[in-house]
């Protein structure tokens, strides 16, 4: 029995699924006549790349075109529909790399076609090619036979030769909206009579993330359960009820760390897959944000998921849910070099749920020990306090920098994190940062302590590489002071030298 997609694949322009523009466009230059030699279609999977190469092969040698339209019933046609025609070639670039392959296209291109008026050659996955296969083919695009087309096809374009690219016509795919796919499996599924509800092939539409052939393969496996409900779909899917999704957010809004703990570690052990989790959880708060921020959406729930929905976007400090957004949307990273797959989103409760609002900022503890100390006492200055002073912040600087302020422990507890995150982005400067420390990191300010001046240098050099991590992972900004301890400071000379040596002078 053959597969959904290959069964509903379109056989004209018209019946293809989005791309509106390419395919119109191609439709005309085949009505026109003035179709290129070459084209690139590139895009995400499962968009119509190959699907619209075989229309365009049809109409094009088709013996009865309709305004651009191959009419699918003459000989050529025929031939090419059950690929039985020679003058169409397709070949699988993936299992096909080496530069013979190419050859033997080019030696192909020399004997005219059998009974087309055009050989087709449609390169699938182009980009896995060798490169001197690219190099062979280069010169046949550039000055092919006239009785040739060429039609390659790629989901990663940027792999491909620029000089290819440019003797090619680029045709750019886009995913498919999730309406266009939604209406599509209504269709296919009607035809098939397949029974299933609104809400589960809008959650296979979501899924599919754009790719119509996704869509199918994932509809052709729930026929098998009969008639479908929303339940086995998710089951199918691994995806969260969404009632889990807002009982999580819930617990995240009343900063109940222990709760929502408690209510992950029941869910993975039921057989959810964290990552699988995290990525529902996020799509869940999109939701929440579009409706908090005054947007009017057709979300695929039902009346009382809509209604939960519709509360909690109204109670919960758009800062707050941005907030939580963005740390989940970190533990979407963090999963790469995590030792297991529930500490980035265990991470990411107990960061939601620190009480940042106790943390005071630098002016208020300053004007706080002023009231409540003796006037000998305020004047002995702490190590802090003379930090920020020989740096010269004015009040304006503090001020920018401690609005929002960030709980020094939230900051501390990342601090591994965000050493691989320094590590991934500048491997010179980490090899200073192994060599500090963190002496405080309270009013937004990150205070790093260093033996060495030419450590404190290249903090000072490369501040923005840490401000701009933490301000990623806190939404907050971050002003860092390099200080140097005075204790050290007279082996400077002999170190400072060392470092330019070792590290060259990026590190110094």
């Amino acid at each position: 029995m053959s597969s959904l997609y290959r069964n509903y694949r379109p056989r004209t322009f018209s019946e293809v699924v989005g791309q509106e523009h390419t395919k119109q466009t191609l439709r005309n230059s085949v009505q026109a006549g003035s179709f290129g030699h070459a084209y690139l279609f590139s895009g995400p999977r499962g968009t119509g790349k190959t699907s619209l190469a075989r229309i365009l092969a049809r109409a094009i040698n088709c013996e009865n075109p309709q305004k651009g339209e191959p009419c699918n019933g003459c000989d050529i046609c025929r031939q090419f529909l059950s690929g039985t025609g020679l003058d169409l070639v397709e070949i699988d670039a993936a299992s096909n790399t080496g530069v013979e392959n190419i050859r033997e296209i080019i030696e192909n291109l020399k004997f005219s076609p059998t009974q087309a008026k055009y050989k087709v050659f449609i390169i699938d996955e182009v980009h896995m090619l060798s490169k001197g296969a690219f190099n062979a083919l280069l010169k046949t695009l550039e000055e092919p036979p006239k009785h040739a087309v060429f039609i390659l096809a790629t989901t990663e374009a940027h792999k491909i030769p620029l000089t290819v690219v440019s003797r090619t016509q680029r045709y750019d795919f886009r995913k498919i909206e999730n309406a266009k796919i939604f209406e599509h499996l209504k269709f296919v599924a009607k035809k098939e009579k397949i029974k299933i509800d609104d809400e589960s092939l809008q959650l296979v539409a979501n899924a599919s993330e754009g790719s119509l052939r996704d869509a199918l393969s994932i509809l052709e496996k729930l026929s098998a359960f009969g008639a479908v409900d929303l339940a086995q779909t998710e089951q199918l899917l691994g995806i969260v009820n969404v009632a889990a999704c807002q009982k999580l957010l819930d617990l995240l809004a009343q900063k109940s760390a222990r709760g929502a703990l408690e209510f992950i570690s029941k869910i993975f052990a039921d057989g959810t897959d964290p990552i699988q989790f995290n990525k529902d959880f996020l799509e869940y708060l999109r939701k929440v944000l579009l409706v908090s921020m005054g947007g009017d959406f057709a979300f695929a729930l039902d009346k009382t998921q809509l209604a939960e929905l519709g509360k909690q976007a109204k109670n919960i400090r758009p800062a707050q849910l941005l907030h939580i957004i963005r740390l989940f949307l970190r533990a979407n990273k963090d999963f790469q070099i995590s030792p297991s797959d529930d500490l980035p989103i265990q991470i990411a409760i107990a960061e939601a749920c620190l009480d940042t609002s106790s943390a005071p900022n630098r002016g208020a503890s300053n004007q706080s020990q002023t009231e409540n100390n003796p006037p000998e006492t305020a004047q002995k200055k702490s190590p802090e306090s003379e930090t920020v002073a020989n740096e010269n912040i004015s009040k304006a600087e503090a001020d920018e920098f401690s609005a929002a302020p960030v709980n020094e422990d939230a900051v501390l507890a990342a601090w591994p994190a965000i050493m691989e995150q320094i590590k991934e982005q500048k491997s010179t400067f980490f090899i200073v940062m192994k060599n500090v420390s963190v002496a405080s990191a309270r009013g937004n300010i990150l205070e790093i302590k260093c033996s060495y001046k030419f450590h404190k240098d290249s903090i000072d050099k490369n501040k923005e590489v840490i401000a701009g991590i933490l301000r990623e992972r806190f939404g907050a900004n971050f002003r860092i002071n390099a200080v140097l301890e005075k204790k050290k400071s007279d082996e400077l000379g002999d170190a400072s030298s060392l470092a330019v040596e070792i590290f060259g002078n990026e590190a110094a």
